[in-house]
């Protein structure tokens, strides 16, 4: 989520349980120089681009974030987020399941 200059605990009136995870997104580091220098000057193209895939691996990558094979509690918890688990190749480095996909497979079994 992209809250700047904001407490999104204090935003939203929760009382935080612990100090949050603050990482900067560097549009400029999702794209190729190429990529960048013909977007950056559109506002609504940059801004856009957090929604967009990535030309290169950042800690910030919206689809590894809503589609990935890691939960986003996880991810928080990788230095660089879900690119700390994945390898040159793109094969993943730890393929161990973390808890939210058992839990998310169990349901699926159910039905």
């Amino acid at each position: 989520m992209n809250f700047y200059k904001t407490n999104p605990m204090s935003e939203m009136g929760l009382t935080a349980a612990g100090r949050p995870v603050v990482r900067i997104v560097r549009i400029r580091s999702m794209l190729d120089p190429a990529s960048y220098r013909r977007i950056r000057r559109n506002f609504y193209r940059v801004h856009s681009q957090f929604v967009s895939g990535n030309e290169r691996r950042t800690a910030y990558d919206y689809f590894m974030l809503i589609c990935g094979p890691f939960s986003a509690e996880r991810q928080v918890k990788l230095p660089n987020g879900a690119a700390s688990a994945i390898d040159g190749s793109g094969a993943l480095i730890d393929a161990a399941p973390d808890k939210d996909s058992a839990r998310e497979s169990e349901w699926v079994d159910r039905r």
